[in-house]
């Protein structure tokens, strides 16, 4: 997908890919639940707001479970997103790691 000159998706700019693998390596397991593998969510999509892509404080670690549930709102196709993420673990009584 190609958003404001950018290629994303399989293809993200090379500071997106590093802001995703240093954040993959401080956080290696599940921020929600502490369990791993874990994909990197970006918690304001880059779709809404592709200036975020890269933003350390937009990135959390999920495992895939918790990547659907908590972060797209239980949405499989992950159209819908949580902007709250934080906020709403915290309601939840998920602690980040």
């Amino acid at each position: 997908m190609k958003l404001f000159g950018f290629e994303f998706g399989r293809l993200d700019p090379a500071p997106v890919r590093q802001a995703m693998e240093a954040h993959r390596r401080a956080h290696p397991t599940c921020e929600a639940c502490n369990t791993a593998p874990v994909d990197i969510h970006h918690i304001i999509p880059v779709a809404v707001n592709s200036s975020k892509a890269a933003d350390p404080d937009n990135l959390m670690s999920l495992c895939p479970t918790c990547h659907i549930t908590h972060g797209h709102a239980g949405d499989k196709g992950c159209h819908k997103y949580v902007p709250n993420l934080e906020d709403v673990l915290r309601i939840r009584k998920v602690s980040k790691i």
